[in-house]
């Protein structure tokens, strides 16, 4: 229903009328309510006639901008990124790649067998032996009354395991052989 103009129909308006004119704004404020509606009247076109662009660039310029964006790191810093990007979030969008059991399974203590060829024990002395734990094995420069021996962690302290003794010898009975 279009409005009801008074000047129009040349005598006041009834109650129906107004209500009319009423609904007819409201349905009209209700169906402008979105982005495309408004964008079919206010346009780039109508905006440069209001203000054009050498007015917009006289007012807003990068001080104007720099002003109105200072602190935008404080809104945002690393406790909101790690709020935001945790561990859920990386694993969806990782998927099923690899987890500790996935390493378990491909690099177990055969693997890790296979491809030991030498062990290389950090030198101690007596007097910078760790405090140690439960089985643990170190190497002591001075750890069998001043001789080179390797100890093992147990019972509550380092018990030396062998004596450093002669040079290992070949079946010949030459140095530096087999073991």
């Amino acid at each position: 229903m279009p409005i009801t103009l008074r000047n129009t129909k040349g005598s006041e308006l009834t109650f129906a009328e107004l209500d009319g004119n009423f609904t007819h704004l409201n349905t009209q404020i209700d169906t402008l309510t979105d982005s495309s509606t408004v964008k079919t009247f206010i346009d780039s076109s109508y905006v440069q006639g209001i203000a054009g662009q050498t007015y917009i660039e006289s007012i807003v310029d990068s001080a104007y901008v720099n002003n109105r964006t200072t602190g935008i790191g404080d809104l945002f810093d690393s406790a909101d990124a790690v709020q935001l990007v945790d561990s859920n979030y990386v694993q969806a969008r990782v998927g099923d790649l690899f987890d500790s059991g996935d390493a378990v399974q491909l690099i177990d203590s055969d693997y890790v067998q296979t491809r030991v060829d030498t062990v290389k024990l950090f030198p101690y002395t007596v007097a910078t032996a760790p405090s140690g734990t439960e089985g643990q094995m170190i190497y002591v420069t001075d750890g069998n009354a001043g001789d080179a021996t390797l100890a093992v962690f147990s019972g509550g302290s380092f018990k030396v395991v062998s004596v450093l003794g002669a040079t290992i010898l070949d079946s010949a009975g030459g140095g530096g052989g087999g073991f």
